[in-house]
């Protein structure tokens, strides 16, 4: 079973409460900023609970309960240390979103990766919102979700921009939206700010929809993790996203810390550098639900396979070595056939010799 994690003090929970009035809750608890800040102008008093007692023996009405709860058969299936059971091994494929979101990205390309995705049972496709339309006609009928994303990879278009991006996004079939938080207001202390944007996706989506927020956890410290994920929860995300990818790998730790603060209120995707099994493996013990990766078909290849594929690749593409030529040789000629390619002069002398000198 997992740990329901902290308990939640929501705007929501405390609108309900007359001025005055005292808050009991079991601890550790959590505030949203405002939560807080309502908390604060109404003069409400915040108490724990008797030892063994559940939030909803509170006359106050205590913690608001989760939007979205991961079901037991989405969940990993971990062990009472925490580590996977086989069965989560032998299943991996159904954890992985295959991503392909380089701008480079080509309509065959997406159509390769939509047919591997529903052929290995993979949970979803992630891709920009232009081939959102393609993606989903390919899935249809599958169970593998169509996913998108909105104010990628920077988070700092406009609430409005993102809303409309995700609502077209939904409308050609995308079942799911992985949006950006908005880091620059976030760093900047503009909280309220931060929530409301995350607000106005989720109202984009529909009921529907399902929203998850990127908090690019590479970039923040472990206080920041804690506090980015509380306002994604209170803006309505069904998933906290580790990180877009650009930024750094994701690490154990900081799916731990994440499943800490959302407990079984949201849902947790793991994603940037996940390229091995050992380390989707590790993140699935951690806590993670969703594995975004480029890399998905490496993934369900056991070590052995992959390593013994690896050095044919390498000796089949590695060319061999002209011992006769230096290095220095290399770069007057790599400057001749620069200069050539431009000026195409009958004889090329000094001054490209000039690279033999400052080498």
């Amino acid at each position: 079973m997992r740990a329901s994690g902290p308990t939640l003090i929501s705007e929501e929970t405390v609108a309900r409460l007359a001025p005055g009035s005292i808050l009991k809750v079991n601890f550790p608890y959590i505030v949203t900023p405002s939560a807080a800040e309502l908390i604060r102008h109404r003069h409400i008093k915040v108490s724990p609970l008797p030892a063994g007692s559940s939030p909803e023996e509170s006359a106050a009405g205590a913690c608001a309960s989760a939007k979205v709860a991961p079901s037991d058969t989405d969940a990993p299936n971990r062990g009472e240390s925490g580590t996977l059971t086989k069965t989560t091994e032998l299943n991996l494929a159904g954890f992985i979103e295959s991503t392909l979101l380089d701008l480079s990205a080509t309509r065959r390309q997406i159509e390769s990766l939509s047919l591997e995705a529903r052929d290995l049972g993979f949970a979803g496709v992630c891709v920009n919102p232009l081939f959102v339309r393609q993606a989903a006609k390919i899935l249809s009928g599958s169970p593998v979700r169509t996913v998108s994303v909105c104010g990628f990879p920077l988070g700092a278009s406009t609430s409005r921009a993102k809303a409309f991006e995700a609502h077209g996004a939904v409308a050609h079939g995308a079942d799911e939206i992985d949006m950006v938080l908005a880091l620059g207001l976030f760093l900047t202390g503009e909280l309220k700010a931060v929530v409301n944007d995350v607000r106005e996706v989720r109202r984009a989506l529909g009921p529907d929809g399902l929203l998850k927020v990127i908090i690019e956890a590479p970039l923040l410290s472990p206080e920041q993790i804690v506090q980015a994920s509380v306002l994604a929860l209170e803006g309505g995300a069904d998933f906290i996203k580790t990180g877009t990818g650009f930024r750094g790998p994701v690490r154990p730790h900081e799916v731990e810390l994440i499943r800490r603060v959302v407990g079984d209120r949201a849902q947790i995707k793991a994603a940037g550098g996940i390229r091995e099994r050992k380390a989707a493996l590790s993140l699935l013990a951690a806590g993670a639900d969703r594995l975004g990766t480029s890399r998905a078909k490496d993934l369900l290849e056991p070590p052995s396979a992959r390593s013994a594929r690896t050095k044919k690749t390498r000796s089949a593409t590695t060319p061999r070595r002209n011992s006769s030529r230096t290095l220095n040789q290399s770069l007057d000629l790599a400057a001749v056939d620069f200069a050539g390619a431009f000026f195409r002069p009958a004889a090329l002398a000094p001054p490209f010799s000039f690279f033999s000198s400052v080498i």
